[in-house]
């Protein structure tokens, strides 16, 4: 390589080799860039999510490509922005896959509260959750969407496909992706309280251990099944469950951004604007819930706006 070429990794990276590779690059004039990318496969048509984080110059040059593949959000503005120095991309992307797992989780207690609380079927579940995504606060919640999808699909015999799936998840516990597990370290380690994130994760890592848990219950002498709900109008406790699930989701994405906040402020110094963040969220991100994030963005403005009202009145009087 040459002087002054670009590296743009876009792999799941710990931020810390990100920074540990731009210190060691720019001994040479090699600009190395971290960019975290959401969207699954879906994005290789309809754009990912992108942020990147490195040498300002190195942004500038490399956003004028990523514009033209990034996903686009309502109004067409391309979800990718730069973020920030240093490993601040894949730092944000780290945190995103945190926030991820606790909505997953969020959904997962609601599907069974349904199927196994309400003794509903897999049809009558998923118009339930289906007809939360097409309006109000759960609006357009891709990780409801796809849910919906896989609890309809049927095998070739037309049996539920979602009945028959067994654990398989084993990424947090053979180290093939640890964005999960480094969300909760940094929590843990900033003392951010991101209590629905880190209980998430610690699911996950139960639900890897099928093979331990059918073993348990084989040798117990009791095992817990789960129990009918008793619930009257039932109308009203789905009510309850769908806001209920609205409200979690936005516990995740706070939890996730003060994680950020905390890092930007205690060491980094990154001067992340969370408003253009939700909005390289906004649209591509797997974890994209459309009225979480315009509402926390509205949160946000009505802050900053209160701020440089105060720095204003404290100016004026200080004159």
């Amino acid at each position: 390589m040459a002087r002054g070429d670009f590296i743009l990794d876009c792999s799941n990276e710990h931020y810390g080799n990100t920074e540990r590779r731009q210190k060691e690059l720019a001994r040479d004039d090699i600009y190395y860039v971290g960019c975290g990318i959401s969207g699954g496969y879906q994005s290789a048509r309809a754009g990912p999510s992108m942020s990147p984080g490195g040498d300002s110059k190195a942004l500038e040059i490399l956003l004028l490509f990523l514009r033209t593949v990034a996903a686009k959000d309502a109004d067409g503005k391309p979800c990718t922005n730069a973020i920030g120095p240093g490993g601040s991309g894949r730092y944000v992307k780290m945190v995103h896959n945190g926030i991820e797992q606790g909505m997953m989780s969020v959904i997962s207690e609601v599907w069974y509260i349904l199927i196994k609380g309400l003794q509903l079927n897999y049809e009558e579940a998923a118009s339930i959750c289906e007809k939360w995504n097409q309006s109000q606060e759960l609006f357009n919640t891709f990780l409801i969407y796809i849910a919906v999808d896989i609890e309809k699909t049927k095998d070739s015999k037309g049996c539920y496909v979602f009945g028959q799936v067994k654990d398989k998840l084993v990424q947090d516990v053979d180290n093939t992706e640890g964005t999960g597990t480094w969300s909760c370290e940094e929590a843990v380690r900033l003392h951010a309280p991101a209590a629905t994130i880190l209980s998430a994760h610690l699911f996950r890592c139960a639900w890897a251990d099928l093979d331990k848990r059918v073993a348990n219950e084989k040798v117990s002498e009791y095992c817990v099944q789960p129990t009918e709900m008793n619930v009257n109008p039932k109308e009203d406790f789905i009510e309850d469950l769908r806001q209920s699930a609205y409200f979690y989701f936005l516990l995740c994405f706070a939890q996730g951004l003060q994680i950020i906040q905390i890092i930007r402020k205690m060491e980094r110094g990154w001067n992340i604007n969370y408003p253009e963040l939700l909005l390289v969220w906004g649209a591509g991100s797997i974890s994209r819930q459309e009225a979480s994030w315009v509402f926390l963005g509205e949160c946000m403005l009505s802050l900053i706006a209160k701020r440089i009202a105060c720095c204003r009145t404290t100016i004026s009087q200080s004159n």
